[in-house]
């Protein structure tokens, strides 16, 4: 597997370290690519279909309150109501806590696959969709632990307060990058040293994430592409301990996104109360 060097300089600008990961990602992976682009469209399908089954849900609501309203329970203690409820509780975090550790088990193995794939992308090397996956297999259980530890801490975060939760995300975001390209890494070294080499660099990962969340079906591939270069440069020049340039502004394009949409919908509520 021939590889081509080059030397990496640091671009904060989301768009383009995104789009230029993204293009070498396509390039390179290109069976890894066209897999991601399956997910990807998979995935806008059902979320599609969970918006039309909502808004489905909610003009039924009022048919659904009329029949409520008309059925009457049987009697039943306050001991046996007790059991059932307590049952039902611990039913559902049962079946919340195995739903948790399955979905983050799968998506340690897809960030872990798709970041194989970029790092030998990105350092010009062509690989498939076999050598990807027996990458990530070889790592994941560090994945699966790292993301698991992170998956408390961002929980624990937006738990006590919103922005921990927040800048806790935006801190992880690179962590199965550094696992797949630091192969003697543990997972709590890998959480210690993402938290380190994004310190001071949140708002490139927000620009980041922005640029993947605006793009339907490759948004995800694409947002993992620029997280990739964004941790290789950053790890450059951390080592070469050369200074790296402020965030460039458009990484805080998706703070301006977040207050039309909060603009919007108070603009919409006060349209519908007032027909009301």
């Amino acid at each position: 597997m021939a590889t081509k060097k080059t030397p990496i300089t640091f671009d904060s600008n989301p768009f383009t370290i995104s789009f230029g990961a993204f293009s070498k990602f396509i390039k390179y992976a290109q069976s890894v690519f066209i897999l991601a682009l399956i997910f990807g469209f998979l995935g806008f399908v059902i979320n599609i279909a969970d918006s039309v089954i909502e808004i489905s849900d909610i003009d039924n609501s009022s048919t659904q309150t009329t029949i409520e309203e008309d059925f009457s329970l049987s009697e039943v203690t306050d001991e046996e109501s007790g059991i059932e409820i307590a049952a039902i509780i611990g039913i559902v975090i049962i079946v919340f806590v195995v739903f948790t550790i399955v979905g983050i088990a799968i998506m340690s193995a897809y960030k872990g696959f798709l970041s194989a794939a970029n790092l030998a992308a990105l350092k010009e090397q062509n690989i498939g969709i076999k050598d990807s996956w027996r990458e990530m297999n070889k790592r994941f259980n560090t994945l699966f632990a790292a993301h698991l530890i992170a998956a408390a801490r961002i929980l624990g975060g937006y738990v006590l307060f919103v922005v921990p939760g927040i800048r806790a995300q935006l801190r992880y975001e690179a962590l199965s990058v550094i696992i797949m390209n630091e192969k003697d890494i543990s997972a709590r070294q890998a959480i210690d040293r993402s938290k380190e080499l994004y310190n001071g660099h949140l708002m490139e990962v927000f620009g980041i994430m922005t640029v993947g969340g605006i793009i339907p079906i490759v948004g995800q591939a694409i947002h993992h592409s620029g997280v990739s270069m964004s941790y290789l440069q950053i790890d450059a020049y951390t080592k070469a301990n050369k200074e790296m340039p402020k965030a460039h502004i458009l990484n805080y394009i998706g703070i301006l996104f977040l207050i039309g949409i909060v603009v919007l919908i108070g603009i919409l509520t006060l349209a519908i109360t007032a027909t009301i």
